[in-house]
Formats: C-alpha cells, sequence, structure tokens
C-alpha cells in the first residue's frame, strides 16, 4: 500500500510553455470523466481561494488546462483540456474558482471536411485523412484499424468526405467495429469491444487498493479502487477479489455469473474523483469481458 500514500495533485492553466498559471499548493478538487464511446471526456475542477489576478487571468486569458494527480513520485496528466466555462462563488470565506473543460471538445464538435478521395483508399487513410482535420489533435495507438475490411482491400471507388469530422469517425468506426476516444488531444481506436495491448495489464486487489467488492454487470464489473492515475481506457485491468456484488438488471432472464469478481477485462469507462483537503481520492472504472 506504500505507493498510494502523499497523494500530489498539480494543475496548469494556459501553456506550460509559456507562462501558465501553475497552482500548486491551494486546495484543488476534481472530477474527471473519461470514456470509450467517442464523446468528449469531460472534468469539472474546482480551486479554493484564487487571488483576484489569477481569477481575472483565467476568465480573460487562458483557455487550456493540464490536471496532475496522483501520488508522489507518480503524478501524471490525468486530463488535458479546454475551458468551456468558468466561475468565481463566493462561499462563506471561500472563494471558489470552478472550471468546466472538454478534451478536445471544439476539434470533435467543430471540424468539418471537404474533399474528394481518389480510388485506393483503405480504412487507416481515411481515417488519418479525417483526424488531419481536427486541429490539436494527434494519432495515436491504432489497433482498431487492423481487422478492418477496407483496410485488407482498398476502396475500388473513391469517396467523397463532406460534413462534420466526427460524423465521419461514427460511420468509419460502426462500419469498421472499432472504438475510439480522444485522451488528452490524441485520438486511439481499438477493435470493438477488444483491448489494447501497449500496456502492461493493472492489477486491482482487495488487499492493495480495491475499496469494497467488484459489481458484476451484464456486459462487466464495475470497481472503485484508491486513485489509478496509470489507468488509460480501452487497456486491459485485472481483477482479484474475494467477493463480489451483483447488478441484476437483465441478468436475471441470463446465467449469472460467478460471484467471485476475479478476471480480465476492458476499461470502457474511467472515474477519477479527487480534492486535496478532503478523503476523496479514488477511482471508478466500468469495465467489460472480451
Amino acid at each position: 500500500m506504500a505507493e498510494f500514500f502523499n497523494r500530489e495533485a498539480r494543475l496548469i492553466v494556459g501553456s506550460p510553455d509559456a507562462g501558465g498559471l501553475e497552482i500548486v499548493d491551494l486546495r484543488i478538487s476534481f472530477n474527471v470523466e473519461l470514456s470509450l464511446v467517442g464523446y468528449p471526456n469531460m472534468a469539472n475542477i474546482q480551486i479554493y481561494n484564487l487571488n483576484k489576478t489569477s481569477r481575472n487571468t483565467i476568465k480573460e486569458e487562458f483557455t487550456k488546462i493540464f490536471l496532475y494527480a496522483g501520488y508522489e513520485g507518480n503524478a501524471p496528466l490525468i486530463f488535458s483540456g479546454n475551458i468551456i466555462n468558468v466561475t468565481h462563488e463566493k462561499q462563506g470565506p471561500d472563494w471558489i474558482t470552478t472550471l468546466f473543460c472538454g478534451d478536445a471538445l471544439k476539434s470533435i464538435n467543430d471540424s468539418t471536411i471537404n474533399k474528394t478521395l481518389p480510388p485506393g483508399q483503405t480504412t487507416e487513410s481515411i481515417f488519418d485523412e479525417l483526424v488531419g482535420q481536427m486541429e490539436g489533435v494527434t494519432k495515436g495507438v491504432t489497433e482498431g484499424l487492423k481487422d478492418c475490411l477496407t483496410k485488407k482491400r482498398s476502396l475500388l471507388r473513391g469517396i467523397v468526405l463532406a460534413g462534420n469530422v466526427k460524423d465521419w469517425l461514427d460511420k468509419l468506426s460502426q462500419n469498421c467495429g472499432f472504438d475510439y476516444s480522444i485522451n488528452n488531444d490524441v485520438i486511439e481506436t481499438t477493435i470493438k469491444d477488444k483491448p489494447l495491448n501497449d500496456e502492461p495489464t493493472l492489477e486491482i486487489r482487495q488487499d492493495n487498493g480495491m475499496i469494497g467488492s467488484p459489481e458484476l454487470t451484464e456486459v462487466g464489473v464495475k470497481v472503485k479502487s484508491l486513485l489509478l492515475p496509470q489507468m488509460k481506457l480501452g487497456r486491459k485491468v485485472e481483477i482479484k477479489s474475494i467477493s463480489a456484488k451483483i447488478n441484476i438488471g437483465n441478468l436475471i432472464f441470463r446465467k449469472i455469473p460467478p460471484t467471485v469478481g476475479v478476471g480480465v477485462y476492458r476499461a470502457d469507462k474511467i472515474q477519477h474523483i479527487g480534492d486535496t483537503r478532503s478523503n476523496d481520492w479514488f477511482t471508478n472504472i466500468q469495465a467489460r469481458n472480451f
């Protein structure tokens, strides 16, 4: 359990390379929600008792934020994105600044394309054209493109790409059987319902960070742990537990799974909740069988 001591959090508002506002010693609370469903990842971040100059600076100048959290020696970036809205509220003796943020939100919602591509296109070449229209977004791990038929067999006819980029990404992912997400301005794809294999499997045990018991669901498992900043979407997580809860749902019509929450799953949703001045410092994971 030693790796879970000495909590740390750091927030940078603005560019780290151009004098962005760095917040370390003030109270910071956060709720970060990451999802492998093609929607923008979101974060709600509260900062306590910023001085007036800093409050005005955030409101008027800065749009990009970088949130680092974890433990001494292991506090990686858990969220980067753009401020959607900011509020400053006086509550008792405290000034609370709340940042509502989305990861690549503008790129996802506003990017458009109008291109005619010649015959011979593959899934990856179409994907690259779409991603190329998303300002600030780069391509990361793309295992999800490997098994698509249009990658193995290039298109015999040309294709016209016109309209919203996200709509085209959704069509491409549905037709070709992959999931995608944008994490810290990096777009990744994984084969439908399969995990990525670029990271070691993260192990969660009841004697090493797990809180309570796993909850079995129709498609996999839900598990809560002390904050796991290294957990990434689409990666494998191994649950080792001596007991589990059952989320009945539609399971009443199916064979009930074993009540011991063990196995290897794919992380589909991750929620990081933390507060540098309270007991909140944990990660919720929803993972599926594969």
